[in-house]
């Protein structure tokens, strides 16, 4: 079931349709009718989610990759951050909120060594993670 907080991405024919959960009880309740383009495209829609979904999407956003992930993809790039962090707080010795810039700088390349890191900012992004320094570089902060 459709929950108003989720929003429903539909492929169309050559466009992508965006709409609030909620339009199922603006539909239902209030007698909308949605532009009929779109209600042909949802009748059309492969189940959410499986690769004919995707397969649609792309068709639909001109043979560009959907701006979204499937299930899978987003519990691989989860699995795959945790495992990263994991591996960065092991390698750093010392309790996170204990280190300094020089620790973190040291470390860090070798888990994300496509980061971009300064000497002077006040946070680095490491991956999904936000690590942020005092003026004296301590770590004051992990996100």
């Amino acid at each position: 079931m459709v929950q108003s907080r989720d929003n429903l991405i539909v492929p169309g024919r050559d466009e992508v349709y965006a709409a609030p959960g909620g339009i199922v009880h603006y539909i239902s309740d209030h007698s909308y009718l949605p532009p009929a383009a779109f209600l042909e495209a949802v009748a059309a829609c492969p189940d959410s989610g499986s690769e004919g979904y995707f397969e649609a999407l792309r068709r639909a956003n001109g043979g560009r990759p959907p701006p979204m992930r499937s299930s899978e993809e987003y519990r691989r790039e989860v699995r795959s951050t945790l495992d990263k962090t994991s591996a960065f707080r092991r390698a750093l010795g010392v309790p996170i909120m204990q280190a300094t810039r020089t620790h973190v700088l040291a470390v860090a390349p070798t888990i994300w060594p496509e980061a971009s890191l300064s000497d002077e900012a006040e946070s680095i992004y490491l991956g999904a993670l936000r690590v942020s320094f005092d003026k004296d570089g301590r770590v004051v902060d992990v996100s």
